[in-house]
This record gives structure tokens, sequence and C-alpha cells, in this order.
């Protein structure tokens, strides 16, 4: 998974502790094993408090490229996500929803997505195509000018064709749901990480 989402880095405030954890739970699930590729460290904040052997060792200052991150983020997205799934239940019950109707609801969002004649997506489309022609064009120019090593034509033309649109959804892609092994304040840290740029 930090292998498909290219992490770098670990970022929690009881990293000296779970680290270990996750690195012995990783020896007996080889699929955790790329986790433990990741380097962990401690925010400044919550490497304040910890011990000074804590801090050097853990402590996000002390790694290059690990940036000096409060650490308060977590505990501010994890607050706003239970208020935020509070709020998503009162709203179910008070319309009488259920899972059923709410994932009927996602299916046709999905589905709206894919069949949305958008102009903008039209453009972009249309746009594609013209550049996939001008690259076909330039290769032959390419080709007919230069002796000894061509291109080949349909290579370089079909590195284009399995380009993924951003409102297109495939049934190859596997988008992950749920994440049982990994706490929820985590997952947000890193959602929230990669937003703010600090996870490449």
């Amino acid at each position: 998974m930090s292998k498909k989402a290219n992490v770098t880095f670990f970022c929690m405030d009881v990293t000296c502790r779970y680290w270990p954890y996750l690195n012995k739970v990783a020896e007996g699930l080889p699929e955790l094993l790329p986790l433990t590729e990741m380097r962990p460290f401690l925010s400044v904040m919550h490497a304040k408090a910890h011990t000074a052997k804590c801090e050097v060792r853990w402590g996000g200052r002390s790694q290059d490229g690990a940036g000096n991150t409060v650490g308060e983020e977590v505990e501010q997205i994890t607050e706003r996500a239970k208020l935020e799934a509070a709020s998503l239940s009162n709203i179910k019950k008070e319309h009488n929803l259920d899972q059923e109707t709410i994932q009927q609801w996602v299916c046709d969002v999905r589905q709206w997505a894919v069949t949305d004649s958008n102009q903008a997506r039209q453009r972009k489309k249309k746009k594609m195509t013209e550049l996939k022609k001008k690259l076909r064009e330039k290769v032959l120019q390419y080709n007919t000018v230069v002796e000894g090593d061509p291109i080949d034509e349909e290579l370089a033309c079909s590195l284009t064709e399995g380009y993924i649109l951003p409102w297109e959804r495939h049934k190859d892609v596997m988008v992950p749901t749920t994440f049982p092994y990994l706490p929820l304040s985590f997952l947000l840290l890193v959602m929230q990480q990669h937003r703010n740029g600090m996870i490449h």
C-alpha cells in the first residue's frame, strides 16, 4: 500500500510504540511488509512530550525530509471525522435512510459521473484526440527525416491509449473501502499530509 501511494514517511503521536508493533505484525502478515518501508517519525509537538531518548530516535527533526509538523493535525482531523460521522448518522435516522438506499445513491452518482456530457470533459477528450493525431504526425515526420533509428509509430501512439481520465471509472481499479488493520487516525493523518504536500 505504501508503494502504491508512494508514501515516504509515517507520522503518528505514538510512533515509538506503534512502529515496533507494526513490524512485529508484518512478520506474520507479509502483505503488510511494504508498510514497514516507510520512515517513521514523531511530530515536533509529540516528540517534546516523550523522553529525550525517544525524541532523538523518533523525532522528525532528526530525519532528512520529514519536516517539522506540529502533529495536532491528527487530533483535529479525527475530531472532525467523529463529528461528521455523528452528523451523518443523525441525518440517516432523521430521513429514515437505510444502507441500501445510500448505496443506491452512490451508484447513481457514479453512473452520472461516467455518463455526464459535461462540455469541459468533451473539450478535453477532443483536445486529447487532436494531440494524439499531432503525435502521430510528428513521429512520421521524424521517421522520414532521420535515418537509422526510427521511432515505432504504433508503440509511441499506444502509450497514450491507456490514459485514465479523472472522471472515468475502470473495473480493474480496486478502491479499498476499509482498512481493518490501520487505525482511523493514521489514515486521516496520511490523507491530510498528502493534501498538504508533506508526503511525496
